[in-house]
Formats: structure tokens, sequence, C-alpha cells
């Protein structure tokens, strides 16, 4: 190729920056053909622990879930308890009346 020919094919591949089209700028502007980094070198991840590593949402979602199963303990003690009254009440009411036919029984026989 001769030097006219290189210079073209030169500009259509420099941007205005100077490097090429389509890659990223490096360390002096030259372009990098690297990989792009995605995790933390190691040493620089971050332990924050507490109160101070938990997001808004991550309380509200804590706070949601205690009153959910607060609710649910609450609601389902009542339900038992309606059930066991109700229970003792049925029998109670049983015994009543085999009572009340055993009297009735009696008298009829004397």
């Amino acid at each position: 190729m001769d030097a006219p020919a290189i210079a073209r094919s030169s500009r259509r591949t420099r941007t205005d920056s100077g490097a090429a089209a389509g890659a990223a700028t490096g360390v002096g502007g030259r372009p990098s053909t690297g990989a792009m980094k995605r995790y933390p070198r190691r040493g620089n991840v971050s332990t924050n622990r507490g109160r101070s590593a938990e997001s808004p949402s991550a309380s509200r979602i804590l706070l949601i879930a205690m009153l959910s199963i607060v609710l649910f303990v609450v609601i389902f003690s009542a339900r038992h308890r309606w059930d066991m009254n109700e229970q003792r009440y049925k029998e109670l009411l049983y015994k009543k009346q085999k009572e009340q036919n055993t009297n009735a029984e009696n008298k009829a026989a004397k």
C-alpha cells in the first residue's frame, strides 16, 4: 500500500479524539483491549454491617413481616379460642338435654 492509501484508511477508523472507532480509551489515550473489571480487587469488598448497611426498604420489609406474623398469631389464637368455647358449649348442651331426657323417663316410669 502506498502512503496516501494508509492515510485514507487511517482517517476512516479514527474518531475526533484520535482513538480508534468503537474501542475504549486506555492509559495515555491508547485504545484499551483488556476486559472490563467486574469485581473489586481483593480486600476492597465492603463489609458494612448493622443499621448502616441496611436499606430503608429492608427495614420496611422487616417491619411488615413482623406485623404480619403478630396479626396471624392473634387471629389464629382468637379463632382457636372460639372453637374451643363452642365445643365446650355443645358438650354442656348435650349433657343438659341428656339429663332432661333421663329425668323425663324416670318421672314417666313412676
